[in-house]
């Protein structure tokens, strides 16, 4: 298996795991499991669903990049600006 497939198949099983709003569920910030918020995460796979989109031209990929998009563009969410 190269890495463009592991990629692939990585972002497959994302796929199913994005929100309706765009985002991705919250991890947690390893050793000491200091939870985060969905941005950082969504962030991470916007960068993932991209590089598999222009990998594959699969459009469900183009999709989840856009809703991560609009997802991590909401004013809320960086309340300080």
């Amino acid at each position: 298996m190269n890495l463009y497939t592991l990629l692939t198949h990585s972002a497959q099983a994302a796929l199913d795991l994005q929100r309706p709003d765009g985002s991705m569920p919250p991890g947690h910030n390893g050793l000491y499991h200091d939870p985060e918020t969905p941005v950082r995460n969504t962030a991470h796979w916007l960068l993932t669903f991209q590089k598999v989109y222009q990998i594959t031209q699969v459009d469900a990929y183009r999709q989840a990049v856009q809703k991560a998009l609009r997802y991590l563009c909401q004013a809320d969410l960086r309340p300080s600006g």
